[in-house]
């Protein structure tokens, strides 16, 4: 099976910017002691009902993020991140 993410970061509100990946969205925001950004939450898009967790936890893996992050952290409304 083969599965298709897009990528696509860009600033939408406040300090909070936005990957959509297969299965919903990455929240991160910007964070002045480290480096980037952290990854802070996840969203859906107005176009997907739901989160995707097992999508969602299969992107985490491939960027090397920790996958216990689907059980730590928060899920924001569309409209809190800008989507």
């Amino acid at each position: 099976m083969t599965t298709t993410t897009t990528r696509t970061r860009t600033e939408k509100v406040s300090n909070f910017e936005t990957e959509r990946v297969d299965g919903g969205v990455l929240v991160f925001r910007d964070n002045p002691s480290e480096l980037g950004s952290v990854l802070v939450g996840f969203s859906h898009p107005d176009d997907l009902a739901a989160i995707d967790w097992s999508a969602i936890r299969a992107e985490l893996a491939r960027k090397g993020l920790g996958v216990g992050a689907v059980h730590q952290k928060e899920v924001y409304e569309p409209s809190e991140v800008g989507l």
